[in-house]
């Protein structure tokens, strides 16, 4: 029999890919020949597996049987963690937590939670990994923190195939690549963010696998993406463009300006890296002659755990429905603010919901997590409150088709700190602070301010920053144009993400500045102990 920390369920009913839960252990002796065997195998069995054997096991699955083998899964996780990863197990110790006497997914729910500060900051960097041993990984993705300080991520074989397998799901079961000759074109930064390298990655061996499909990585070059199109689109039958949605936003609009018509094409938006509005949703596909519930599914994605969750046609046929029927989204999600809205396969990536914040267990790359806090203020709706929602919205229809996969949905709106993302970068608190407190703006500005991020009426973002002056400073233009012009000197200088996105989207990138009234109850209450950064 197996221990737990060797089991695998390769061979269970619900193994959506032939990949195995765990890493193996191997012994330094025996690394690089071990390591070659299980990744040719890994590589092997991706060439061989037919995404028809996934489909058909998502569409006779019940929601049940997802939900039990995601908890058993992230027991088996849980137990292998405490057992073979050093940080994990000191932590366990130091919350005085046997992880023996953790038999049941309700025994879980009282384990601590871990988020960046209380276990990632707090380990030396091998002592997170599986067996202590960072080697085992063949690529690191840096990221940034709520504090901006980037970290690394390493991932191993495992990981890049499984989100190879789930973007050859949605490639084939909705954007039909077998069937049409199809370019990628992968529009998110390359170098080390994780965005880019990960999508070139996933759909380079798509491609090789023998679909019609040819990948292009201009990055999010905007004048190479246009070239590429205006030259190498008439080849091809239908366009997947990929990358921040904010930027295939920018894609489209200056293609259209520079005389491509993409109705001329199939064109698919596959976007990731940050949430947009239904009505972005049909603007884009109007633009582009696309049908919005299938040509447009974007993906919960991120550095530290790859692709947490997935559009799907059902998913965004159930959020458009449900954001133009009057008070449906506050019913629905608790808040008027629209959310992304994903299903997400439990098997890989097992949700918890606490309190507003969303924590999961996976195996992961090369650093497991368990009950981790991303950062992420979300939820988790069972496959069946969602069909007793939709009954209650006319939307029956939707919950009964017959290729429905009963996953979970799970909806987010976003970090819960205060962090804005414009074009994909993170506009971190201190980066601004760290302007006002330079010596052009000292005598000008009392440091206090707050940022948001706005959807213009042409779909662009903006990022609009409300500050405080001084109480004598006169609320001039000048003034206006010196605070815009210092804080994007200090943000090209300390922000490497922003200094990309604005190479990327020029203009755009450069923050309106809003002078207030000193005092301003609306935006520098004093009421409170501590001020908001974030509208």
């Amino acid at each position: 029999m197996l221990s737990v920390c060797e089991a695998t369920f390769v061979g269970s009913k619900l193994t959506l890919f032939p990949l195995p839960t765990l890493p193996s252990q191997i012994s330094k002796s025996k690394r690089e020949a071990v390591q070659r065997r299980i990744s040719a195998k890994i590589t092997s069995d991706f060439f061989k597996h037919s995404v028809k054997q996934t489909r058909s096991l998502l569409e006779k699955t019940s929601a049940e049987e997802w939900e039990k083998m995601g908890g058993q899964k992230a027991l088996q996780v849980f137990h292998a963690a405490a057992e073979r990863v050093p940080a994990y197990k000191d932590f366990l110790r130091k919350h005085k937590i046997s992880h023996r006497k953790i038999r049941t997914v309700s025994d879980l729910a009282r384990v601590p939670a871990t988020n960046k500060k209380t276990y990632l900051k707090k380990y030396p960097f091998e002592s997170l990994c599986w067996d202590g041993e960072v080697e085992n990984s063949q690529m690191i993705s840096i990221s940034s923190g709520s504090t901006g300080k980037p970290f690394m991520w390493p991932r191993d074989v495992r990981l890049e195939y499984e989100v190879t397998y789930l973007f050859e799901l949605t490639m084939e079961s909705f954007f039909r690549v077998s069937k049409y000759k199809t370019l990628i074109i992968d529009c998110f930064a390359m170098g080390m963010y994780v965005g880019g390298p990960f999508f070139l990655n996933a759909s380079l061996r798509i491609a090789q696998k023998g679909y019609r499909a040819t990948v292009v990585t201009p990055g999010n070059v905007l004048s190479d993406i246009l070239r590429i199109v205006t030259e190498m689109a008439p080849q091809y039958e239908q366009i997947v463009l990929s990358g921040y949605p904010p930027f295939l936003k920018d894609v489209i609009d200056e293609g259209k300006r520079a005389g491509i018509k993409w109705e001329q094409y199939r064109t698919i938006l596959f976007p990731a890296g940050d949430g947009f509005s239904e009505r972005w949703r049909s603007l884009v596909a109007e633009s582009i002659g696309a049908n919005p519930v299938t040509d447009i599914l974007g993906y919960y994605g991120t550095a530290d755990a790859a692709v947490l969750g997935m559009e799907t046609p059902w998913s965004v046929h159930l959020r458009r429905e449900i954001a133009e029927r009057n008070g449906s989204v506050s019913k629905v999600f608790g808040q008027s603010r629209l959310p992304s809205f994903l299903q997400y396969f439990p098997t890989l990536r097992y949700f918890e919901e606490m309190g507003n914040e969303l924590h999961f267990t996976a195996a992961n790359g090369s650093i497991p997590l368990i009950r981790y806090n991303i950062g992420d203020i979300g939820g988790i709706i069972s496959f069946s409150e969602m069909e007793t929602i939709a009954r209650e919205h006319g939307l029956e229809e939707v919950a009964r088709q017959k290729e429905v996969w009963e996953l979970p949905f799970v909806y987010l709106f976003g970090r819960s700190d205060d962090t804005a993302i414009l074009y994909g970068a993170n506009i971190y608190p201190e980066n601004i602070k760290l302007a006002l407190e330079h010596k052009n703006l000292r005598t000008d500005c009392t440091g206090r301010f707050v940022m948001k991020v706005n959807e213009e009426k042409d779909g662009s973002q903006r990022l609009h920053i409300y500050v405080e002056p001084q109480h004598k400073a006169k609320r001039t233009t000048q003034l206006q144009n010196k605070i815009r012009d210092t804080i994007q000197d200090v943000l090209r200088d300390v922000n490497a993400e922003y200094t990309n996105a604005s190479r990327a989207v020029g203009e755009r990138a450069i923050p309106i500045i809003h002078v207030v009234e000193h005092g301003d109850e609306t935006y520098f209450t004093r009421k409170k102990q501590k001020q908001t950064w974030k509208l």
